[in-house]
């Protein structure tokens, strides 16, 4: 996961794999970038290089939108792989229609 800013925007970057093992420590990043801080406005995933995404990374992406919806900030997918296309499918939420 890489995280950088853009404006009022934290863009997140997800890496290839989107696996268990790495939801701690990019839980854990995101938090030490300030994803959630007031100055933001926009939280972006991009996620058009993942080739695998697992539930427990899915769950990480659906905390990171619902805490960023109660601060009222705009949350966006782009760029859905069909990996996470496949997983958000499978539990009838896609992300990126109308977020």
């Amino acid at each position: 996961m890489k995280l950088t800013h853009n404006g009022g925007a934290m863009v997140v970057l997800l890496p290839k794999e989107c696996l268990v093992f790495e939801v701690e420590a990019h839980a854990d990043l995101a938090v030490a970038a300030g994803w959630d801080t007031p100055e933001l406005e926009e939280v972006v995933i991009d996620a058009g290089a993942v080739a695998a995404m697992d539930t427990a990374y899915f769950q990480l992406i659906l905390a990171m939108r619902r805490s960023a919806l109660k601060r009222d900030k705009t949350f966006r997918v782009r760029n859905p792989s069909p990996a996470m296309k496949e997983i958000a499918d499978l539990y009838g939420l896609p992300l990126w229609q109308g977020t």
